[in-house]
């Protein structure tokens, strides 16, 4: 059955029947690394790098659009920092009904260099680049060429950012780079990862991914 479209009235009223839109509530979110099982029977494989638990009450909105987003916040205040999440596990409580996904990696753009850049061993300057005070502070400065990234520990409003270590390789002048948040996650929609705290902004379940 290739080619099955839903109403999405009827979505909505599948996703409502069968209580998914409640199925969830109190249980987890676990961001694993490594190889995502063959099935949701199969034991979890890899390592958590990010545990929701428990998830809240309610933890879906009613189901609107033939989809369902998060409700409340979804944290888990200590993650542990190295490791990269390669695909989920959504339980209920007790571990009886699960949803598993792949988990890939995005990047969030703030801002992008032009050929107006400096740097010393812990700073990064583009004098073009228009700034509001510390509003990068805890992202990264990611250098487009090399890739190497450093984490901002404040910035001023002329584009200077101060970083939290020195540079591996200190880049030249003029050499381009992006400030981005540095792990985004993509399950079906957009989170947030932090060294050392993991925030879902946004989750979905949205049914036609499932039939």
């Amino acid at each position: 059955m290739r080619n099955l479209n839903v109403m999405t009235a009827t979505r909505n009223e599948l996703l409502s029947a069968t209580a998914m839109n409640t199925l969830f509530d109190g249980g987890t979110l676990d961001l694993r690394d490594g190889t995502q099982p063959v099935n949701a029977n199969t034991a979890a494989t890899g390592v958590s790098r990010g545990l929701v638990s428990p998830l809240p009450t309610p933890a879906f909105a009613a189901p609107s659009a033939g989809a369902m987003a998060k409700s409340g916040t979804w944290e888990d205040a200590s993650v542990a920092a190295g490791g990269t999440p390669t695909w989920f596990r959504l339980g209920n409580v007790g571990d009886t009904d699960r949803i598993d996904g792949s988990v890939g990696l995005v990047d969030d753009i703030k801002e992008t260099s032009d050929a107006t850049t400096t740097f010393t061993a812990t700073t990064a300057v583009d004098t073009n680049m228009v700034t509001s005070l510390n509003e990068h502070a805890g992202r990264y400065v990611r250098m487009v060429v090399s890739g190497e990234e450093n984490e901002i520990v404040n910035n001023d409003t002329a584009g200077a950012f101060n970083l939290r270590r020195a540079w591996v390789t200190t880049p030249s002048p003029n050499d381009l780079f992006v400030v981005v948040e540095r792990y985004d996650l993509e399950l079906t929609s957009v989170t947030t990862v932090t060294l050392d705290k993991l925030v879902i902004d946004t989750f979905a379940v949205n049914l036609d991914l499932m039939i």
